[in-house]
């Protein structure tokens, strides 16, 4: 039974240093792959109808939607990671702003509301607010 629950731990042990380098030194650009693997289930699981855009997609530069609520800097961020734009909400109710300034910071929160690209890890931590 110990040699049971040490393999555990070291398997444990293992993925938890794994983490730490995909998300600290981007090895072949792993963790945007796994950040775009992330947001787009949890997009295609909280919105109805959504779909990632597809491996054929036209380049950013020819796509046919603007969305009224992002810059074009933030909108090719998402873009870049798979999610199809078009499909996302097109206003901010108050719980979703206040879900922002929850995970982001206010300082953070206004400095993205004025035009600022977000990093993939802060999409990451405010995918959650996108259903709110």
């Amino acid at each position: 039974m110990k040699k049971i629950i040490k393999f555990l731990v070291a398997i444990i042990f293992l993925a938890l240093i794994s983490l730490v380098v995909i998300f600290v030194f981007n090895p072949m650009n792993s963790r945007d792959k796994l950040i775009k693997l992330v947001l787009n289930s949890y997009l295609s699981s909280n919105i109805e109808g959504y779909q990632s855009l597809p491996k054929d997609a036209p380049a950013f530069e020819e796509r046919s939607f603007d969305h009224p609520i992002l810059n074009d800097t933030q909108e090719k961020i998402l873009y870049d990671l798979g999610v199809d734009t078009s499909k996302l909400p097109t206003e901010i109710t108050e719980s979703a702003q206040k879900c922002f300034v929850d995970k982001l910071g206010e300082k953070r929160a206004e400095e993205l509301v004025g035009g600022a690209s977000p990093s993939s890890i802060e999409i990451y931590n405010i995918k959650d607010c996108l259903g709110e």
